[in-house]
């Protein structure tokens, strides 16, 4: 066995044993448990993988629904079904996220949390002064996004008018900056996308999955078909992550650190980012 394979065995070995031990009180120590008082949580979860304009990825889609059962497991906070709207592929159209957008905007009041995920691709097609990041829909057009993508802009009015004007805690999480055939790939387009969701303001929590200037890697190595970053992600917030101090808790601090560590250790040049209060739990 080589030694790389001796440390993803070890990892796994590892995450079985925390997970059985922690099970009983996961809830209490996961960042994104219940809201107390009645305080409810509602989630938007995004993953494409198939593409009907634009070249495939392999394992958005799976990310997503990994990350929705983890929401409605004990150890996510049990969210209930009609406060969770998850699109992949087909169903992940532009008419389809807009909708739950305005779904999640109608639906949360001040105290609430609002989860916004996405895992696809992002690009700019143009630089210019001008030039807008988006969030690519399984039916977005090569170019022209302008009418036929989520823009970054109208995300970040989403994210203000929620945690502003509604007083809803808002956690986004992008993983949107993977390879592929893109019309701004001569500038780097999925870049520029990640740099401008990367200025959004202190207001909301912000989990990346890469620095701006790197690509996000996906790969069978990671739980069978997965990307690195949603990977490493869900086994930090099950207890992995709860090394400052151990008190099965974990803050965005030492997810922080987690992620990192992990992602970085296992793709040699990926390197999440969190922005938020880091001693939020």
């Amino acid at each position: 066995m080589t030694r790389r394979k001796e440390y993803y065995f070890l990892r796994f070995f590892l995450f079985i044993c925390l997970t059985l031990f922690w099970l009983p009180d996961l809830e209490s120590q996961v960042r994104l448990s219940k809201k107390k008082h009645g305080n409810q949580t509602r989630a938007v979860v995004v993953g494409i993988s198939n593409y009907q304009n634009i070249s495939d990825l392999a394992y958005a889609h799976r990310d997503a629904q990994v990350f929705g059962q983890f929401l409605r497991s004990k150890a996510g906070g049990q969210l209930p079904a009609d406060n969770l709207r998850l699109l992949t592929d087909s169903t992940a159209t532009l008419a389809a996220i807009k909708s739950a957008f305005d779904w999640l905007v109608n639906q949360s009041n001040s105290g609430d949390r609002a989860i916004i995920y996405f895992a696809g691709h992002g690009d700019v097609e143009k630089k210019d002064s001008i030039a807008r990041g988006y969030l690519l829909a399984h039916d977005s057009p090569f170019n022209n996004y302008h009418l036929n993508a989520i823009s970054v802009k109208d995300l970040d009015e989403i994210i203000q008018t929620l945690s502003v004007k509604k007083g809803v805690e808002v956690v986004l999480i992008s993983d949107a900056c993977r390879s592929g055939n893109l019309a701004g790939n001569q500038f780097n387009g999925a870049n520029l996308t990640a740099e401008e969701m990367a200025k959004f303001d202190e207001n909301s929590i912000l989990i990346m999955s890469c620095q701006p200037e790197q690509l996000s890697e996906e790969g069978r190595q990671w739980g069978g078909g997965r990307g690195a970053f949603s990977y490493h992600l869900i086994n930090g917030w099950v207890g992995m992550a709860d090394k400052l101090p151990k008190d099965k808790k974990v803050r965005l601090l030492e997810l922080d650190v987690y992620l990192k560590q992990e992602v970085l250790l296992s793709t040699d040049q990926q390197l999440p980012n969190i922005e938020g209060n880091r001693m939020e739990e």
